[in-house]
């Protein structure tokens, strides 16, 4: 990938920021927080996805055994933004990755 160091520098970037803003505005009750998606079967990876080789080896580090959907970050997004269930949640970057960054 010609772009990792943009790519991976642009992630760093979103969980300083997510955090900075977290905490400048949680006085006026503003929250922020931020969803890190895993890898999720999208256009993006389906380049990748093409040798079966990167598509086990997938398979042998998401302890879910299975790629996400984009349904999966929706429903984070929906439920970090819903404040009756996650309103004492600031400056978190929730991984959405099926157990991916646990490892």
């Amino acid at each position: 990938m010609d772009t990792l160091g943009a790519y991976c520098s642009s992630k760093a970037a979103i969980l300083g920021l997510t955090r900075a803003l977290a905490i400048e505005y949680a006085s006026k009750g503003i929250r922020c927080n931020a969803v890190a998606a895993g890898y999720i079967d999208s256009s993006m990876l389906s380049p990748f996805l093409a040798q079966p080789e990167f598509a086990a080896y997938l398979h042998t580090v998401i302890p879910a055994q299975r790629l996400g959907r984009a349904n999966d970050v929706a429903n984070a997004a929906v439920w970090l933004g819903n404040s009756a269930e996650s309103g004492y949640i600031n400056g978190v970057v929730l991984p959405v990755d099926g157990g991916f960054s646990a490892r």
